[in-house]
């Protein structure tokens, strides 16, 4: 499933492009691309009852997601591949979306995250990284232990020797995908959608903030 079609995911991928399968790193790791800084927190925040919707969607999202590396890894054999590359560009990223809002909501998120999902990706790089955005992560990741912590790069806008060492060329092509394409990740345009697992079908079950870890999670 694309994040367009995660639960709320066609309003939520109006505002915020987000690749969930966007090939693999070289390592085996299945890439998801996040474009944060082309987020559009002022449409987000006119829809009612939004941080629900979005919170509901990213942690959707998520859960699909751990549901396909549970998978592939059972698939391969190999439990060190049910682990994303998770790649975040801040390419746009100003001040002006520093908002106590959009901090909240990052806090949250990754929180949820480190509670539900610590050991479901291999590496974050940041790409794109403007001057300010490392007090920006040292004020939200203060909710996620030093293990994830370690796992994140962040780099400025000479990322991509780093990227063509560490991806497939499927992954490099995502990377510069147009956002209306790179929400239907991994169709490219005009791609038929493919007809679903039968295990796979209807919205993923999605974890509420501040709940326990589901049965099976990862420790």
């Amino acid at each position: 499933m694309a994040a367009s079609e995660m639960p709320d995911g066609e309003w939520a991928t109006q505002y915020c492009p987000i690749g969930m399968h966007c090939g693999f790193a070289k390592n085996g790791c299945p890439v998801k691309i996040e474009r944060l800084g082309r987020f559009d927190l002022k449409g987000i925040t006119s829809t009612p009852n939004y941080r629900k919707k979005l919170n509901a969607f990213y942690l959707g999202l998520v859960d699909c997601l751990q549901r396909r590396l549970d998978q592939h890894a059972a698939d391969t054999a190999n439990l060190t591949e049910g682990q994303t590359y998770e790649i975040f560009d801040l390419a746009g990223l100003g001040t002006h979306m520093l908002t106590f809002s959009a901090l909240n909501f990052t806090k949250d998120v990754l929180s949820a995250f480190a509670t539900h999902y610590p050991s479901s990706f291999r590496k974050a790089t940041v790409i794109n990284a403007p001057g300010f955005a490392n007090g920006a992560w040292r004020m939200v990741s203060t909710v996620l232990p030093k293990s994830v912590k370690e796992k994140v790069n962040i780099m400025g806008a000479d990322y991509m020797d780093v990227l063509r060492a560490e991806l497939t060329e499927e992954a490099l092509y995502w990377v510069d995908a147009p956002n209306e394409e790179l929400v239907h990740a991994p169709r490219r345009a005009g791609e038929a959608v493919p007809e679903p697992r039968e295990e796979a079908a209807g919205a993923p079950a999605v974890a509420a903030i501040g709940d326990s870890p589901r049965d099976g999670a990862s420790p």
